[in-house]
């Protein structure tokens, strides 16, 4: 399944459009995307128009590495300028090549949808068995070591077919 193919999550849009057309609304500029509470990690401030908000926890709770796919978006979604070379990064191009304004908000909600879908389908997996870690975060590092031997398993299973 592709995640651009998923239905986006329901999240709640703030606008404060001021008169700005579509493509200005939805527009992503530098270091602009991040979490209004890093805390919490519930809502996106995305550009000085929108904010995307009700993001659900197990959308952060989905790790892809040492990140979850919402953070590797506003890190990797800004626009950039190569030191060496001066080429400018702009992630608003995709918008263009797909012909909408709103691709990058549509795929923030389609990370979030295949985030959770995933939580939930590991989280009705067996406990898979492990060795305890002597620590006070026990229950938080047992559901992400079986989120991540599931995820191993199902990714193995998917090879073998």
């Amino acid at each position: 399944m592709s995640y651009e193919s998923v239905d986006p999550y329901p999240l709640h849009e703030s606008t404060h459009p001021l008169g700005v057309d579509d493509w200005e609304l939805y527009r992503v500029r530098k270091m602009k995307m991040r979490w209004l509470d890093k805390q919490t990690k519930k809502a996106i401030v995305y550009n000085d128009y929108l904010t995307l908000s009700d993001i659900p926890a197990e959308a952060n709770e989905h790790m892809l590495g040492s990140r979850s796919g919402l953070e590797w978006l506003i890190d990797r979604y800004q626009v950039r300028t190569d030191k060496d070379s001066g080429i400018v990064n702009d992630p608003n191009d995709w918008c263009r090549e797909h012909d909408g304004p709103r691709y990058i908000i549509d795929l923030v909600k389609r990370v979030t949808r295949v985030s959770v879908e995933t939580i939930r389908i590991v989280d009705r997996c067996p406990n898979c068995p492990y060795e305890p870690l002597p620590c006070a975060a026990q229950e938080r590092a047992d559901r992400v070591r079986r989120r991540a031997t599931t995820v191993t398993l199902l990714r193995s299973s998917r090879c073998a077919q």
